[in-house]
């Protein structure tokens, strides 16, 4: 493109341009030497080629130079866009330059573009530069005597920036419209600028809040309110632990979970809801028992044997799943298993933050190796907001077992006992005619029901904040009289208590309810011989002769009852001398009492067989624990540096007691069946223990001009549960993150909104045993009887003097990154766990008086990526689709056993990924008698297998080659750990209407069906499979059915690649429509929001695997050894919900 030279006086840009053009060509002749001459006639051939161009385009611009334009009060906008199709003139403008523009009024007819351009943009505060066939508005300059009024008119302005509620706003950006004068405020939300001009805008923004435009004029203080934007998520505060950052500025890996789309599924306890939802965040909900929660790992285990659940730290009160008797002190061996999350009812929680990695997780110390869970409850703020909910759910099993009838259990059973030579039992014929279907006596469609009331808000002007919630939920489980119902109440408060000191306090009760079926009866009842009736003629509950275990119907008369309460409070108080510092204490108690109640009654076979009238189990366990923090927090600017900054010290006391109690003999079954009516005390046993942590930490977060970031954090720890030489231990770690989009060389590349990478490296523990290991325990019971008849005591375990830290580095890279206008977002993270100094139960003399001692024997590592990426793929009008999908790898791998003993470790060996599935390989099945003899003979045993192997038994293979099936044999068959998994979250929205629906996968993982392995196992007191029809046969050669024997004697049933199957899966795990109802209507009564809304979980999964769900028996930490392994105990359920939300 060329410029005009408007020196020269030429009126066409076109002319000034060749004319220079021109001037630097033509040299008179007589300068010309002979050698050049060839080049100044083909000079001179284009200067006539150009002068012809020149000609064409003199002839079309001045063709196209006069505008006629007649408008009243139009757009200038508008106006600009017919000019520029009247002259075919380019117009170049910032878009932000019209936003404030005026009306235009004009009647013009065939004047010049120059005249139009004047007219149109008089009294407007822009001017005009034509450039060939361009245009380019810009901002109109001052005047001389404009800057001399100016800067007599010149203030200085003060003010103060707050949230809706009235409250400070530190950081946010003041900013003199069209010029780089720009400051933050302060840490009491205050700002101050000098010199401005009365006619100044200024434009005052915070991330996550919508920026605001304010005009100086003669206010010299200014208070400006915000109001919060929920599209900017990058300014949301997170919680890093004992304080928060704003997203934006995070050095560690930290996963901000959507709790508002949580909360839309059916669920009593927000664990269950996190599936799919949370990169590196595993969940697993095995059961679909009521009031079952699910097991949640983050970046894979790090350790074998111990709890692998993440740290759960609920509003500063941190609660670990397995501390105190170092077991699972909130899950019991019944359905229902009892999560912290469970405590608290799921309309509280205001935020779920997720810390990974060690920059994260250090300031947790011992704690912190299997990351942690922030939860942050909603707090009050502003006007008194009243919010009722309900919600109704019913359950049906997503996919059922298919049994036999019973004249087909009676056809296999012939064949079985016929195969294996035994005597037909006269059992079979106790009962003639009878197909009793167990499923749907004990079997119903569930209803349950949540209840939710809340009030939140404010009193003076902000000085004191409250949130008060009450919930009523009753789980009802698919298997009858199996329940779970469970009571909440909530209340926080917080006040200023004088100026610059603030106090407040937090506290929660949950009582919970688990009445019913435990994991293991809903298998036991399909799996119940069906041609035995409820009632034999006597009128009692039926069984067979030989049987122990009663009938599926007498069984739900049983009592299996769970009651658990919980308490957690915290009260803190808070100074802060300065704006910059701030001092903080806070006491915290947490409180769980567990009382389990199971009674067998008299009329139970096992009862009878032993002469008992009924027998009754007490177990009581409570675990208490105590915390004092306190912190000092340092957080300012200086200049375009800032410092965040906090040293704190912890004290924590953590109690348990427990009690085990078996009475017998009972005078009734439904009335006198408490323990003053028992006959005798059949064993009693009680223990208990106190341990103790002493802390202190320090965390510094450096950036600079929010490019450079550092942060730096270290924790040591001392623990009760090592001996007196290991009980210290220490936890640095450290994170840099570097802001790349805030670099010069990348501000031109608008379309990237923000890039960052990010780096840490850190070291955090865990203390995955019981206390004092390291001193020497002995116990005495009821049950222990010794010399003439006298009590004694036994040794409980060998003490371990060295027993010290399981230690876990982790080293993260990450990116995170968004892209035009925020529309795409996404993080990706590569990281690398290894955990040294394992802690594992080896095997010892039995002359020490106990088999196993526990010692640090061993490293695990796991090593992955996480990929993060959502999008706003349609934002027309009141259309709106936003995507979101986080895809995962981990591969945990057993490093090193640095020990010759015997451990619990099944065949693992280093090396080993973790969650292999061993087994045994087949080649099919037997199909003749000289099959098997011609193994038998080859084999140095003379035998194969085993003695009875026949035709229609499994064919393992000889793995070793020495010519026999041995435990030599077992080869690894898969891993019960994911290749990879993750979650695909959609939201569509129109108007009121809203619609979600999550998928949910996994692939690659193994599971064992245990059902099927069961199959062919055969006894008088099952039913099975369908699939046991096709057994193989003389007449039923072509299968891959083992044959039906009595009793399996050639273990067709042991491990093997038959019975192990991909476990892959893809779920839609929820599905929700709600409608937001405009209350306009309801105003008089003050209603502001209402919603109603109707959704279903599970709708369906696509999976080739043969059992009812693959995520029943996926493997999530307690599976690492084992391998995942499906039992059909309570298959999952699929749930359809209704409900509304009101808010006053």
């Amino acid at each position: 493109m060329y410029f005009i030279n408007t020196s020269n006086g030429m009126d066409k840009p076109w002319l000034g341009s060749y004319f220079k053009l021109f001037k630097g060509i033509y040299k008179p002749s007589f300068l010309v030497n002979t050698t050049t001459r060839g080049r100044i006639i083909m000079r001179m051939n284009l200067i006539a080629i150009l002068i012809t161009m020149s000609l064409m385009q003199a002839a079309a611009s001045s063709f196209a130079q006069y505008v006629t334009l007649r408008r009243k009060d139009a757009d200038l906008k508008e106006v600009l866009n017919i000019i520029k199709k009247q002259t075919n003139y380019t117009f170049l403008y910032n878009s932000s330059l019209l936003k404030n523009a005026k009306t235009v009024s004009v009647n013009l007819d065939k004047v010049t573009l120059e005249e139009a351009l004047n007219a149109c943009l008089e009294n407007q505060d822009l001017s005009f530069k034509i450039i060939e066939n361009t245009v380019l508005l810009k901002k109109k300059e001052a005047g001389f005597m404009d800057k001399v009024v100016g800067y007599f008119t010149a203030t200085d302005v003060r003010g103060k920036v707050l949230d809706e509620d009235g409250l400070p706003l530190p950081g946010a950006t003041v900013m003199v419209k069209n010029t780089r004068k720009t400051v933050l405020t302060n840490i009491s939300g205050e700002f101050e600028l000098k010199g401005i001009d009365e006619k100044a805008i200024l434009v005052v923004s915070f991330v996550g809040y919508t920026s605001k435009e304010i005009a100086v004029g003669q206010s010299a203080n200014l208070v400006i309110r915000l109001q919060p934007n929920p599209g900017e998520l990058t300014e949301v505060q997170v919680s890093v632990g004992y304080g928060a950052v704003k997203k934006r500025d995070l050095t560690g890996s930290v996963s901000l979970v959507n709790v508002e789309e949580m909360q839309k599924q059916p669920a009593f306890s927000l664990d269950v809801a996190l599936a799919g939802r949370a990169p590196g965040v595993m969940v697993v909900k095995s059961s679909g028992a009521p009031g079952a929660d699910a097991s949640i790992r983050i970046r894979g285990a790090s350790s074998v044997f111990g709890v692998n659940e993440p740290l759960y730290v609920i509003d500063g009160v941190p609660i670990q799943i397995g501390q105190g008797m170092g077991q699972d002190t909130y899950r019991s061996t019944k359905s229902f298993q009892m999560s912290p999350l469970a405590s608290i009812n799921p309309e509280d929680i205001e935020r779920i933050d997720i810390l990974k990695d060690a920059s994260g997780t250090a300031i947790y110390g011992s704690r912190g190796a299997n990351g942690v869970i922030l939860v942050t409850t909603k707090r009050g703020k502003g006007k008194p907001v009243l919010t009722l909910s309900y919600q109704g759910m019913t359950d049906r099993f997503i996919k059922d077992f298919d049994m036999l009838s019973s004249d087909e259990m009676l056809q296999v059973a012939t064949q079985a006992y016929k195969n294996a030579a035994a005597t037909f039992p006269a059992d079979f014929l106790q009962y003639k005619g009878v197909s009793t279907d167990w499923r749907k006596l004990v079997t119903r469609n569930s209803y349950s029901n949540m209840l939710n009331l809340g009030l939140r808000g404010g009193l003076g002007n902000g000085q004191t904040n409250y949130a008060f919630s009450a919930s009523m939920n009753n789980q009802a489980g698919v298997i009858k009289g199996s329940n779970v119902d469970r009571y909440n109440i909530r209340g926080n408060i917080e006040s200023e208590v004088v100026k610059l000191v603030k106090a407040g306090a937090s506290i929660n009760y949950a009582k919970n309810i688990s009445k019913g079926a435990s994991s293991t009866y809903y298998y036991n009842t399909i799996s119940y011989r069906p041609d035995i009736p409820v009632f034999d003629q006597n009128g009692r509950y039926a069984t067979t002769l030989d049987s122990t275990s009663a009938n599926p119907v007498a069984k739900t008369l049983y009592t299996d009852k769970l009651t658990g309460d919980n308490f957690m409070s915290s009260l803190y108080a808070e100074a802060r001398p300065f704006s910059f510092l701030r001092f903080r204490s806070t006491l915290s108690y947490n409180q769980t009492d567990n009382i389990t109640l199971n009674y067998t009654p008299s009329f139970d076979p096992f009862e009878i067989k032993n002469g008992r009238k009924g027998t009754r189990k007490d177990i009581n366990y409570k675990f208490s624990s105590l915390i004092f923090d306190n912190t000092v927090t340092v957080d300012k600017f200086f200049g375009r540096h800032y410092l965040n900054a906090v040293v704190g010290a912890s004290y924590t006391s953590d109690k348990t007691n427990s009690m085990n109690l078996e009475s017998v003999n009972f005078p009734d079954d439904y009335v006198l069946n408490n323990l003053g009516s028992a006959g005798s005390i059949q064993k009693y046993t009680s223990g208990g223990s106190v341990s103790g942590l002493e802390s202190y930490f320090a965390r510094a977060n450096y950036n600079y001009g929010g490019r450079y970031y550092l942060t730096l954090t270290a924790r040591t720890d001392k623990s009760t549960k090592f001996g007196p030489n290991n009980q210290w231990g220490f936890f640095p770690s450290g994170a840099v993150a570097w802001r790349i989009s805030e670099e010069p060389f990348l501000k031109e590349y608008r379309w990237i909104s923000d890039l960052k990478f990010r780096a840490s490296t850190g070291k955090t523990g865990a203390a995955n045993l019981g206390d004092f290991l390291y001193s020497t325990f002995f116990s005495s019971g009821a049950t222990s009887s010794f010399h003439n008849g006298q009590n004694g005591v036994t040794l409980n375990s060998v003490p371990n003097p060295s027993i010290r830290w399981e230690a876990t580095t982790q080293t993260d890279i990450g990116l995170d990154f968004a892209f035009l206008d925020n529309k795409i977002r996404g993080a990706i993270d590569l990281y690398r766990k290894y955990t040294k100094d394992l802690l594992l139960n080896v095997a010892i003399p039995f002359e020490t008086g106990s088999s196993t001692q526990t010692i640090n024997v061993g490293d695990i590592s796991n090593k992955g990526f996480e990929f993060v990426i959502g999008a706003d793929i349609i934002t027309r009008g009141k259309f709106k689709y936003t995507t979101d999908i986080n895809f995962n790898k981990n591969v945990g791998r057993l490093e090193k056993l640095n020990t010759g003993k015997a451990t619990a470790l099944n065949n693992f060996k280093e090396g080993d990924l973790l969650g292999t599935v061993f087994g045994y390989k087949t080649a099919g099945l037997f199909q003749t008698q000289e099959e098997v003899n011609a193994l038998n003979q080859a084999s140095p045993n003379k035998l194969y297998q085993v003695a009875k192997t026949a035709p229609g038994d499994l064919k393992f293979v000889d793995v070793n080659g020495d010519g026999y099936i041995s435990s030599s044999d077992i080869v690894k068959l898969g891993s019960a750990e994911p290749k990879f998994f993750g979650g695909w979250n959609h939201v569509l929205r129109y108007g009121g209407l809203e619609g979600s629906f999550l998928f949910y996968f996994a692939y690659g993982q193994k599971l064992q069906n245990g059902a099927k392995a069961s199959a062919g196992i055969y006894n008088t007191d099952k039913n099975y499979y369908k699939s046991v029809l096709n057994g193989w046969s003389d007449e039923n050669k072509n299968t891959d059915q083992p044959r039906n024997v009595y009793r399996d004697p050639n273990q067709n049933g042991r491990a093997s690649d038959y019975f192990i199957q991909d476990g892959s899966f893809l779920k839609l795990k929820n599905v929700q429509v709600a409608y937001y109802i405009n209350p306009a209507k309801w105003a008089k009564q003050q209603v502001n929001q209402i919603k109603v809304y109707a959704g279903v979980s599970n709708l369906f999964i696509l999976t080739g695997y043969d059992g009812v769900d693959p995520e029943n028996g996926t493997s999530t930490g307690a599976g690492l050894i084992s391998g995942g392994y499906d039992s059909g105990a309570y298959p999952s359920t699929r749930t359809f919900n209704f409900g509304f939300n009101v808010i006053f």
